[in-house]
Parts: C-alpha cells; structure tokens; sequence
C-alpha cells in the first residue's frame, strides 16, 4: 500500500511544471487612449473621487465621471 502512494506522489511531481514568467505567458498591449470602462451598479452616495481611488488599486486613473 505505501508503494501505491509513493507511486501517485511521484506521478503528480512529474506533471507539476514550473511557473512561467509573465512574459512567457503574454505581453502586456497598451489600451487605445480612448479606452473606457463602464461601471454600473454603484451606490448611490459615491462621487468621482471616491470612484478614482477604487479603481487606482489597478493602475492609473485619467478621468472619473459619476452620472447622477
């Protein structure tokens, strides 16, 4: 029975690959500048700003506009 696990054991080492660079996997592509993002579903006391700060987690934040 121990020879049944070792053997699974080192059945999944083998197909466990190493991770691959960032680059490997794709390149990062510059969106156009006059790319927008639509965000719908916001409360309803949330401003520009406070909408900015969110989003500036995930990279820069040209403009914000909240319709009201």
């Amino acid at each position: 029975d121990d020879d049944e696990e070792e053997e699974a054991v080192e059945a999944s080492a083998e197909v466990a690959e190493e991770p691959k660079d960032v680059e490997e996997v794709s390149e990062y592509v510059e969106p156009p500048a006059e790319a927008k993002v639509y965000v719908g579903n916001l409360p309803y006391n949330i401003d520009s700003e406070r909408l900015a700060q969110l989003f500036e987690q995930e990279g820069v934040v040209e403009v914000s506009e909240v319709n009201q």
